[in-house]
Formats: C-alpha cells, structure tokens, sequence
C-alpha cells in the first residue's frame, strides 16, 4: 500500500476544493487513491475568529457565516472527489473535529476565554453535522472525535485526557491520533474490500 499525505498546516476548505478541482497533482492523487481521508476545517475558524475579535459580530454569530461556507466547501468537494474517482470503489473517510478550546483558555485569545466551552462544542457540533451528512450523502464514513475526545455532550476536557496537546495547541498528541486511528480502523475499507 502506499500512502500519500496531501495535508498542509493552516489549510483551508476554500483552498482543499480549489486545489481538488484545479491542481493537476492532486487531481491525479485523488484519480488512484482507493482509500481517501479528509481531515479538514480548523483553518476555517479562523475568520471567525478574527471577526469576534474586531468585534465585527458576536460568539457563535462569528461562526456561522464561517461553518455554512465550510459545510457548502466540504459537500462540493466531496462530490469533486466522488466524481474524480468515477466507478472505481473508493473507501471514503473523514475525521470530524473535537473542541480544542475547553482544556486551553491559558493560551486562546483572550475573548475566547469566559465562553470557550459553549464556542468550542458550538463549532465542532455544526462542522460535524455537515461533515457527517456529506460524508453518508457520498457513500462515505465520518468518525465521531468529538465525543471520543470531548464525551457525548462535547464539552469535557480533551488535554486532561492527554488527547490534545496543550504545549502545540490545539492538536491531537500521539494518543489522539492513536483514538482516530482505531476509530478510523472500525469504519472497514468497504467498497475497497
């Protein structure tokens, strides 16, 4: 098997599609992939971020704008990937996000601080409905992180579970990306076998 990593630190869903419809190296990966794993959207919160901090909007009003481009960019490239990919069985996968804020109000922003849980769980809810409806709509599997990472209401303490990394944050550790993987391991490979 042979495996290529497409994934740039900072990426957004915008730059993933244009890149999906438009880059002939990454067209041509997407062409012979059997197995595809989409793991996207954190860099989207970004803009949502900088417009609570301009005080453009206010908590998750932020947010919203920011979440139904990402889900309208997600569904379209999905469907770019679907039709790259033709009649080929393709095991089409994706990881959802986990709320990075709770654990981390010492090194988010600081208008992020007295609602970090409610923002947090907020942003990752509706960034995995549309991911997970995307994914069953393409014949695909999403994996749940944020209750495997957050518990089921989403708002437990991923770092004091040591499934973020608090000193690089806000990303999976090594145990997190353990956790995905072995959730990622019991979606199976159908249609790919």
């Amino acid at each position: 098997m042979h495996v290529t990593n497409l994934a740039v630190d900072g990426k957004t869903s915008e730059q993933l599609l244009s890149e999906v419809r438009n880059d002939p190296t990454t067209r041509a990966k997407l062409e012979k992939a059997q197995v595809v794993l989409l793991g996207i959207g954190g860099a989207d919160l970004n803009a949502g971020d900088d417009a609570f901090a301009a005080g453009r909007c206010r908590a998750e009003a932020c947010y919203a704008r920011v979440l139904k481009s990402f889900a309208r960019n997600f569904d379209a490239m999905v469907a770019a990937i679907r039709k790259l990919r033709g009649s080929n069985n393709t095991a089409l996968r994706s990881i959802t996000q986990p709320n990075v804020l709770t654990g981390a109000e010492d090194v988010i922003p600081p208008f992020l601080k007295p609602i970090a849980t409610r923002i947090g769980t907020y942003q990752a809810k509706t960034a995995n409905r549309s991911i997970c409806q995307v994914m069953a709509e393409h014949d695909g599997r999403c994996i749940d992180v944020l209750e495997a990472f957050n518990g089921r209401d989403g708002t437990e303490n991923a770092y004091e579970k040591g499934l973020l990394n608090h000193e690089d944050c806000c990303y999976p550790s090594a145990d997190g990306q353990q956790l995905m993987a072995e959730l990622l391991f019991k979606t199976g490979l159908a249609p790919v076998r």
